[in-house]
């Protein structure tokens, strides 16, 4: 899956409390730092992928709510990527170049990709015994694709294209936070100087696609 515009959670560091970066596996980009992470996007390099591709797209996502706040998740709007989806013996996959493929399964009509990861934001505190926070990054991408028509490529004559233009992807693609059993993520909330206008909370934009060269 590429990469896109580079765009960061949590992207100025605050003291020692917060990690540096993360990146999203799927559209939303979300940052800090984990070295686990870090490693999958390197090793995602030079690899063979699996299935055969159903298509190729250049998307555009539409910022339909940010409850996380813009200090906490900095959401672009427009925000603008490749991605090439496959199909593997009937188990979709999400692929951006340079980043982990996520697989995904078909319902109800749909292609529905799930990535979830935890995400500590800082650690106990020793000598007041409060507790550390840690999110659960929840993120899930749901498409449709269809045959495009000349017009949705914007072609003038529909007989230049044939009367079709390839594959056409819309959907949505949605990115949740909450707090693990056990974390006190109060020191993150905005009412006490943290970056989080609330916690749960949920950032969601609605994708639209239009065919491209392979990636």
């Amino acid at each position: 899956m590429s990469r896109g515009p580079d765009n960061h959670f949590f992207d100025r560091p605050r003291g020692d409390r917060y990690p540096r970066e993360v990146r999203s596996t799927l559209p939303i980009p979300v940052a800090m730092t984990l070295l686990a992470l870090l490693a999958l996007l390197t090793g995602a390099c030079h690899q063979t992928f699996p299935g055969e591709a159903l298509g190729s797209f250049d998307v555009v996502g539409h910022l339909e709510h940010n409850e996380c706040g813009q200090s906490a998740v900095p959401a672009v709007d427009p925000m603008h990527f490749a991605v090439e989806i496959r199909d593997d013996r009937g188990q979709v996959v999400w692929r951006r170049a340079g980043q982990p493929i996520v697989n995904g399964m078909e319902q109800e009509g749909a292609l529905v990709f799930h990535s979830l990861r935890p995400l500590p934001l800082f650690g106990r505190d020793l000598d007041t015994g409060r507790a550390g926070c840690t999110l659960a990054q929840r993120e899930v991408v749901r498409v449709r694709l269809a045959e495009a028509t000349a017009e949705d490529a914007g072609v003038a004559d529909p007989s230049d294209a044939g009367g079709e233009a390839g594959l056409a992807l819309e959907g949505e693609n949605w990115m949740q936070l909450i707090p693990t059993e056990g974390s006190d993520c109060t020191p993150a909330l905005a009412v006490v100087g943290g970056p989080f206008a609330a916690l749960p909370c949920e950032v969601r934009y609605t994708l639209e696609g239009s065919a491209r060269e392979p990636l």
